[in-house]
């Protein structure tokens, strides 16, 4: 029963295998009167192309896997690249899970691709994610072959990706890969490392969860100790506010209230999160009245391959969702074939986890639809469209499953509770 209920859960979440990307170089020079815009971008999940091929093997744990649609990740980051030349954005910030599963090559290749993007004007800052250190799970895919490669350490990470943050910060915590930065006057973002991965190695997984450390807590207010005219927000990998109440383990951080009371106490209320791959946003009202929002921004690597912007008004900061696919340099057809991979990959996960159960082949179709219908909804951000494209009786046939997991799931995102999941207020 546990396993199948594991299984399951990765039909929903949506974490693993990305590809390849050629980096663009820009000698223009930036235009810094029009850089007001901050970008943020997670869950990339990018694999070397020298751990990579095209053989049948690779290709069907594509096509057979969790959702990322590595056929086109090398056009979806080239496409950002493009998009960056274009609007000279003054900072992206990456919330983690930059690689596939932590190889050495592929933080490398994609140092070089942030240097690219640096070349055009655009400062980067990156924190890992849980797939990103000390991670047994690092393979190479080639000529039908699976084999172990090389990942890093957290001194390996810092040392990688010293230019993309550690050497710029304002402050850094001794203790952990987290550090502050004001990427536009008047912001300050806390880039916080809540990862878990001392023990990768001995368990033999890379640990989902994460926390904010009492030494890590310590830092934070210190460091902010003299930015009280500043607007402060906390990026990071792990989401503070529980995003869903089914697919919480392991996403949602440790001892979530008292982090969330923490950060309350120190007046940050904005948390810019990834992890789970979903568009979402969830606002929490405290006790004294204050209003948290956890913002989610749906994975690069998973349809609609969004990007985050904050900017600034007279009214204060904001944050709105862009779909690199819907809105970027794609035509027509890259689009629709995007959203039929994502639509694809539920189909197939429903007909592999419970195609040899009690079901008729009329059954499954109705139910893979369904299912993919609403988790299209959820990832991309449009949750409230469930409410009144599935009704509740459609769900009858998910019943039947022994666990139950699948229907408490599709449950759970009928209707969208919190406020709209493509903008907000910081």
């Amino acid at each position: 029963m546990t396993n199948t209920k594991n299984k399951l859960k990765a039909i929903i979440l949506f974490i693993s295998l990305p590809i390849l990307l050629i980096s663009v170089l820009s000698n223009r020079q930036p235009d810094f009167e029009n850089s007001q815009e901050i970008w943020v971008i997670t869950d990339v999940h990018f694999l070397s192309n020298e751990l990579s091929d095209e053989s049948p093997l690779f290709k069907g744990m594509i096509e057979d896997g969790d959702g990322k649609n590595l056929l086109i990740q090398d056009e979806i980051l080239r496409g950002l690249l493009s998009e960056i030349e274009r609007k000279r954005p003054a900072a992206l910030l990456i919330t983690g899970d930059i690689t596939f599963n932590g190889e050495k090559k592929s933080h490398r290749k994609f140092a070089r691709i942030l240097k690219s993007i640096e070349s055009m004007g655009t400062e980067v800052y990156v924190i890992p994610g849980n797939h990103d250190l000390l991670n047994p799970w690092a393979r190479t895919f080639k000529g039908g072959v699976v084999s172990g490669t090389a990942t890093i350490s957290p001194d390996e990470f810092r040392s990688i990706y010293r230019k993309f943050g550690y050497d710029k910060a304002l402050s850094r915590d001794k203790e952990t890969l987290s550090y502050l930065i004001e990427p536009l006057p008047g912001l300050q973002v806390l880039m916080l490392n809540s990862c878990i991965y001392a023990n990768n190695l001995v368990y033999g997984i890379p640990q989902p969860g994460g926390r904010i450390t009492p030494s890590t807590k310590k830092w934070i207010t210190e460091s902010i100790a003299g930015s009280a005219e500043k607007k402060i927000v906390a990026a990071l990998h792990h989401s503070v506010l529980e995003h869903n109440r089914v697919v919480s383990d392991g996403y949602t951080i440790e001892e979530s209230t008292e982090v969330a009371d923490f950060f309350t106490e120190l007046g940050i209320t904005s948390f810019l999160t990834g992890h789970i791959h979903i568009q979402d946003i969830v606002n929490v009202e405290k006790s004294n009245g204050a209003v948290l929002r956890d913002i989610s921004t749906n994975a690069l690597s998973v349809y609609p391959h969004n990007y985050g912007i904050i900017w600034h008004a007279e009214n204060g900061w904001h944050y709105r969702a862009e779909s690199l696919v819907q809105g970027g340099p794609f035509d027509e057809d890259f689009r629709n074939s995007a959203e039929d991979f994502f639509i694809g990959s539920s189909n197939r996960l429903i007909w592999k986890f419970l195609g040899d159960g009690n079901y008729t082949e009329e059954e499954l179709n109705a139910m893979s639809t369904l299912f993919a219908r609403a988790n299209l909804n959820f990832f991309s951000g449009n949750e409230s469209l469930n409410s009144t494209e599935i009704r509740a009786e459609d769900l009858e046939l998910f019943y039947k499953e022994d666990n139950g997991f699948l229907s408490s799931y599709l449950e759970s995102i009928l209707e969208d509770h919190g406020p709209g999941d493509q903008e907000t207020s910081l």
